[in-house]
């Protein structure tokens, strides 16, 4: 090495920490690894500008394939002092978990993408799991957020607080004393068919209790989480246990009137006069021992029971031009896979016998359909 490089090393290591020159003298090999490394002049001289790297490098001084790469130690050195671990912080807690983690690279990917997607402020803090996840947690460790495979999974949800960084998957960061939230970031963004104030406006009591809930309830239905929707739901009596959105996925599309002529649709319900207002389409010559749209396909709230009645329909020529069907798909709920097709009328079938033909009716009698 030239006498330059030498006196490069000798000035990198008089800047390190106390705790890691003790180290470097204590453990063997280790001194002898940081000054090979140091020989690489890109790695030299970025030290001698940001002697603090060191840290990062003691972070993964195990770890050659990773500790010689300047993208990887200013990448830890950036998360140093909001870096928390069982219990630690800064150094010791990266070099807990980068030590554990069955995945490095992984949580080196992960970490890039969490400095660079949420917000350099002092009451955001990161941590991690052995599979190289990252959750971002508020300065009291609750977690608002998990970055797996360099993607956001939100946690954290609450309607009041002061907006921090840019939006994510369209939900804002909020910080309200300390605790950390996210909620909507635009109210009238469409998502398949609605939007934030008519999800609300479909739910019975429009979240009046916890409007955090409306947050995290249109999070789960815009990333289709079916199964957290309903959790939500059932655990905070929320919408009479009913789906949102009136149980679609999307509305595909509306039929008024005319377009309705001739068309055929069936539904389940109870014993009775045809009466509520949803339905199937009916797309080929179906009846209730070939139906298109199974009953759990139609994510009905009761099982098929005695009483039980099916009913095929057409509407007739002489339809109301008022008359309109949203078509859509089927939320998975009441513990149904869903994801069959419905329509939703704007009237209810009870006022409409004058205007449809009643095909078929069957009733389930005795385990069977009569």
């Amino acid at each position: 090495m030239t006498p330059q490089a030498i006196a490069d090393i000798e000035g990198i290591l008089l800047k390190q920490s106390d705790e890691f020159f003790e180290r470097l003298s204590r453990e063997s090999g280790l001194a002898e690894a940081f000054v090979n490394d140091l020989k690489n002049v890109g790695l030299r001289a970025e030290m001698v500008a940001r002697p603090e790297l060191g840290r990062a490098w003691e972070v993964m001084s195990s770890f050659p394939t990773f500790r010689n790469q300047v993208a990887n130690l200013a990448l830890l050195e950036r998360v140093n002092g909001r870096f928390r671990y069982n219990g630690l912080e800064g150094v010791e807690a990266l070099k807990g978990v980068f030590t554990s983690s069955a995945s490095k690279q992984k949580l080196l990917d992960n970490l890039e993408y969490a400095l660079e997607n949420f917000p350099d402020h002092s009451s955001v803090k990161f941590s991690a799991i052995q599979a190289g996840e990252v959750r971002v947690i508020s300065e009291a460790g609750i977690e608002v957020a998990r970055i797996i495979d360099q993607v956001p999974v939100l946690k954290g949800f609450s309607a009041v607080g002061t907006p921090m960084g840019n939006p994510i998957q369209g939900f804002q960061l909020i910080n309200n004393n300390g605790n950390l939230g996210f909620k909507v970031s635009d109210y009238t963004a469409n998502v398949r068919g609605t939007n934030f104030e008519k999800f609300v406006a479909s739910v019975r009591d429009n979240f009046e209790v916890s409007q955090a809930h409306a947050h995290e309830s249109f999070y789960y239905f815009k990333t289709e989480k079916w199964g957290e929707l309903e959790a939500l739901f059932k655990n905070n009596n929320l919408n009479g246990l009913w789906p949102p959105n009136e149980g679609f996925i999307s509305i595909s599309k509306t039929e008024t009137g005319s377009q309705l002529v001739g068309k055929k649709f069936d539904r389940f319900q109870g014993p009775g006069g045809i009466n509520g207002s949803f339905a199937s389409p009916v797309n080929s010559n179906e009846d209730i021992e070939n139906p298109f749209f199974t009953y759990d396909s139609r994510a009905l709230k009761n099982d098929i029971r005695e009483g039980t009645q099916y009913i095929l329909f057409e509407i007739k020529s002489s339809a109301p031009s008022s008359l309109k069907f949203e078509y859509g798909d089927i939320i998975p709920w009441f513990g149904k896979q869903g994801l069959g097709d419905q329509v939703k009328s704007s009237m209810n079938f009870g006022s409409l016998t004058d205007h449809i033909t009643i095909l078929d009716t069957k009733t389930y009698i005795n385990g069977q359909w009569q």
